[in-house]
């Protein structure tokens, strides 16, 4: 039985700088794999789909992909520095799910804290509440994870002080 695989390898290089014509190369070398190249100054990395019977064997045939892509683009590599396989369904899925975190302002943080928009804004410049990860024209925005976790240690204490009385 054959599954299909998404794999990401990433190489290590040599080369000075690496052309677009070498990047079309690899592309080229790869097109039956839907591959997509990505290349820094020191780092080659390709993600794309095999199909094979086990994991094992979609990793093992994809690096000889790879390499003889490098190859005949003549990028030199030097060391596989990362590798990672899963199957397509997960990676599918995985394309599915949002990469942006859920964020919130000012009116939000209020809502989740139960207090006024005022307060919430005093609250945040408490030294123990979250650091916003923005500061924006509009104020400051934070992730929803980091302000729900600082509520369910928060130690609210609701209504004013007591008024301390002078002895007489």
């Amino acid at each position: 039985m054959t599954n299909e695989w998404s794999i990401h390898i990433e190489l290590a290089h040599t080369a000075p700088t690496v052309s677009d014509d070498q990047v079309d190369t690899m592309l080229e070398a790869l097109a039956s794999h839907g591959a997509a190249v990505s290349v820094g100054p020191k780092a080659l990395g390709v993600q794309f789909f095999l199909q094979a019977p086990t994991p094992a064997r979609a990793l093992n045939g994809g690096l000889r992909i790879v390499l003889a892509a490098a190859r005949a683009a003549d990028i030199p590599t030097t060391r596989i520095t990362d590798v990672g396989i899963q199957a397509w369904s997960d990676f599918l899925r995985k394309l599915d799910m949002p990469n942006i975190p859920e964020l919130v302002g000012v009116a939000e943080v209020a809502i989740l804290l139960n207090v006024s928009k005022q307060r919430a804004s005093v609250l945040a410049h408490y030294r123990d509440f979250p650091r916003p990860i923005a500061e924006l024209a509009s104020g400051p925005i934070w992730k929803k994870a980091a302000i729900l976790r600082h509520v369910g240690q928060w130690p609210r204490k609701p209504g004013r002080p007591a008024r301390q009385l002078a002895p007489a």
